[in-house]
């Protein structure tokens, strides 16, 4: 029988995974091996946050969707699995109306 602890990533593993990495001053997504610590933008060479892999970008003209993502990202919300009280995993918001209430509602899941 396979440790429950097999069902998740090390740390090596996780390394070599593509992560999505977003830099908000250019409203740019693109994939890298995993890192703690923010990586250069290549575009603008800021810092660059990594998210969960479920993450999908907005398109770089969408300037309201990068806005929620940026006030997830703010209040401790990289993308990663969220459950409501039945622990079903649930769908990230896509209006700030929505982030806001989010917010309020998952708090506890914010890292």
């Amino acid at each position: 029988m396979t440790s429950p602890s097999r069902h998740f990533a090390t740390h090596e593993e996780m390394e070599s995974y593509p992560f999505p990495f977003v830099c908000f001053a250019c409203r740019k997504s693109f994939k890298r091996p995993y890192s703690d610590s923010p990586r250069p933008c290549p575009d603008c060479s800021g810092d660059a946050i990594a998210l969960a892999r479920r993450f999908r970008a907005p398109r770089k003209n969408a300037v309201r969707p990068w806005r929620v993502v940026a006030y997830l990202v703010e209040h401790g919300f990289f993308y990663q699995p969220v459950h409501n009280e039945l622990g079903e995993v649930i769908r990230y918001p896509t209006t700030m109306t929505a982030a806001s209430q989010f917010v309020r509602q998952y708090r506890a899941q914010a890292i």
